[in-house]
């Protein structure tokens, strides 16, 4: 969920590429993406995660370099992904999604950072409403820890943040929000629970037809404490046959991340 001023702002200036003009080759999302094998009954039950919040900077370089408006991405981490335009999903269309995550953004007017964003999103395509996390208060160098869950008749997406810290070993949440769905909403019973998610994403405008957000420039993002659950008891080890995306759009001059395992539970996503 974005505030109306980004919306509008967004969708004033950064228009270009539409959504339904991207070319099988582009993609607006960069990460690790695991997908449960072929012929596989298995499905996933909890995925878990840490990130920094990162810096982000104006662009230097590129088509882009030294053009105003409002620049930003998001970093989520979900069961189900998003099989929306520019992602590499293989969910159905029609499925739900249950992840949640982090908006950051630069103010190429002021030339200063926005106040980052903290949200979860749930449900399918046409009601994949995203709710912010109120009273969630984080900012730039801030440990940030998601944990989706969709174990038993509820889906749950568990936000915690841990501060300005080296690690989440032996320290506490200095906030933590709890954001839970029952099958009745119409999520638990639709959620593609064959896929998970680690996710760097260029965000869409509002606009009737979706267009990418010039993505700013950000320190590099890693994905640590990467857990992975599903019924049949598969854990960390799964995670070696995550598949790598990388954001590639035309318009903003190519690829724009360099992502890549560091070990079997971290991953890293790098602006190019």
């Amino acid at each position: 969920m974005k505030t109306t001023i980004i919306a509008a702002l967004a969708a004033a200036l950064q228009l270009g590429t539409t959504a339904a003009e991207l070319a099988a080759s582009e993609s607006v999302q960069a990460g690790a993406l695991y997908t449960v094998p072929s012929g596989s009954s298995d499905t996933i039950t909890s995925i878990s995660g840490t990130f920094r919040v990162p810096d982000v900077s104006g662009l230097t370089s590129g088509p882009k370099a030294g053009k105003k408006g409002i620049f930003g991405f998001s970093i989520w981490i979900g069961i189900g992904g998003y099989s929306g335009p520019g992602s590499p999903s293989q969910c159905a269309t029609s499925s739900a999604a249950m992840r949640a995550g982090v908006d950051v953004y630069w103010d190429g007017w002021e030339g200063s950072p926005m106040v980052p964003f903290a949200w979860y999103q749930y449900g399918v395509p046409e009601e994949k409403g995203q709710f912010a996390y109120a009273g969630f208060n984080i900012e730039a160098g801030d440990l940030i820890r998601v944990t989706t869950s969709a174990e038993g008749t509820n889906v749950t997406a568990i936000m915690e943040n841990f501060g300005n810290v080296k690690s989440t070993v032996g320290a506490t949440a200095i906030q933590r929000m709890t954001p839970t769905f029952g099958v009745g909403e119409n999520v638990g019973t639709t959620l593609c629970r064959t896929e998970a998610a680690w996710m760097v994403e260029d965000n869409l405008n509002e606009e009737d037809t979706p267009a990418p957000i010039t993505m700013a420039n950000f320190t590099d993002i890693t994905f640590g404490e990467m857990s992975l659950k599903t019924k049949a008891g598969a854990a960390a080890a799964a995670l070696t046959s995550a598949k790598v995306v990388n954001i590639n759009v035309a318009e903003q001059g190519g690829q724009l991340t360099d992502c890549s395992a560091l070990s079997p539970t971290e991953f890293r996503c790098r602006r190019v």
